[in-house]
């Protein structure tokens, strides 16, 4: 498990975001490391 994005980003083919642990976004870096996919994550961790 990664938390620094650029290094995950950088080293791994696939990433999964997950937030309040519930999956968000599977896939390539350049699909999961998007604002929408943060803006899902940070409203999941609002409530």
């Amino acid at each position: 498990m990664l938390h620094d994005l650029n290094v995950a980003a950088s080293a791994c083919d696939r990433l999964a975001v997950l937030s309040g642990g519930s999956l968000v976004a599977t896939g390539r870096p350049a699909d999961v490391l998007t604002s929408e996919v943060f803006g899902v994550a940070e409203a999941a961790n609002a409530y």
